[in-house]
């Protein structure tokens, strides 16, 4: 009992030592550790090892003391065989700013799974390198504003972030492949987001109404951008997209009223139901010669929609592809053209539409709707 008292003495006077020691911390780390070993007989008594006092210090100093190293009893958590590993159910713990351990009971953890869900008292928490599968760990956490990833993290889960307003930037690690569904949704406080080259897939309303997102760059490797991703970001005004994607998703920016700019790539070549409605900001859009499909309301109610350059392709375009577009006075369709349907153009008072020689306005639409058909 003696014994163990002292144990305990000498290493919260090592911590308490190593605390101010700042980045130069691993001599001094190796000496308390050695300190607590000849107190107690060399290595007769193992129960706190070197590397245990190191992994404790380590988690200590690696957000300069912003967050507590949190206790195994402070979560429940259950074993899983595909991770084979912890993953952590709930942390019952009172601390704000925590890190997680990367054991609990001698068992690595390995994923996080609604582990703060509706925690309004979290604010900053690190997560283990240990860690590779989190599914809506952090969702409805309303005073949530520093979260630290994992290096080796391939997947971002569904709703982990969701609904997290404090969240204002994070850093993802390079590793990263898929973001899940609504990963962050709801995020009004995100400001900016860089996503890692390593990204492939963007998941449905992945940032669904981030309102404060100004802008973002999707990696050349994305192949996959699922609907609604952008839906809502009212204060995004440019999107710059890589060269991969075939279609440009239903739903992708509908109600970004505050984009100005899109660089649509030539690799598309469909774009989706109200992919572009309500983007009010918008004034032109070129879209490529690829393109072969427009569909129904594409870019419907955008209303300061001016310049519009068609492909040149057998183009389709589905019915009110462009209503409401009121600022739209003048559109000039490909020869090439192989259908359209009635209310293209509905709602677009003053458009003339030119198609192979022949002005067509309001009053005539209904014949080139017929013509092209």
């Amino acid at each position: 009992m003696k014994k163990a008292s002292k144990i305990m003495c000498l290493m919260c006077a090592a911590l308490l030592v190593l605390s101010g020691c700042g980045n130069s911390n691993t001599a001094t780390t190796d000496k308390a550790a050695d300190t607590i070993k000849e107190e107690i007989g060399g290595a007769e008594y193992n129960e706190t090892s070197s590397d245990d006092v190191k992994e404790i210090v380590s988690a200590e100093n690696s957000n300069s003391g912003n967050t507590v190293l949190a206790a195994p009893e402070d979560f429940s958590y259950e074993y899983d065989d595909k991770l084979d590993g912890l993953v952590v159910k709930k942390y019952n713990g009172k601390e704000q700013r925590i890190t997680i351990p990367s054991e609990i009971d001698g068992q690595t953890v390995k994923g996080l799974s609604m582990t703060f869900y509706r925690n309004n008292e979290i604010i900053e928490v690190v997560i283990p390198n240990t860690v590779t599968s989190i599914y809506a760990a952090f969702e409805e956490c309303e005073n949530l504003e520093k979260v630290t990833l994992p290096d080796n993290l391939s997947k971002l889960g569904s709703d982990t972030f969701k609904l997290c307003s404090k969240l204002t930037d994070i850093q993802l690690p390079g590793t990263l492949k898929e973001i899940g569904a609504s990963a962050f949704a709801f995020c009004y406080g995100l400001t900016s987001i860089t996503l890692p080259q390593s990204l492939e897939i963007i998941g449905y309303s992945a940032f669904n109404s981030c309102t404060s997102l100004t802008g973002i760059n999707i990696p050349e490797g994305v192949t996959t951008i699922e609907q609604y991703v952008f839906a809502h970001c009212s204060a995004l005004t440019e999107i710059v997209f890589p060269n991969n994607p075939k279609k440009i998703e239903n739903y992708l920016f509908i109600g970004c009223e505050g984009l100005k700019s899109v660089s649509i790539p030539d690799s598309v070549t469909s774009i989706g139901s109200y992919a572009f409605s309500e983007c009010k900001s918008l004034e032109e859009i070129t879209i490529p010669d690829s393109v072969v499909t427009i569909l129904d309301s594409a870019f419907s109610d955008c209303t300061n929609l001016k310049n519009i350059r068609l492909p040149q392709s057998e183009l389709v375009i589905y019915q009110t592809a462009f209503s409401g577009c009121t600022s739209l006075k003048s559109l000039v369709l490909p020869d090439t053209m192989v259908k359209t349907w009635d209310q293209t153009f509905g709602g677009c008072e003053g458009l003339t539409v030119t198609y192979k020689g022949t002005v067509y306005d309001e009053s005539t639409f209904n014949e080139l709707y017929k013509l092209i058909n």
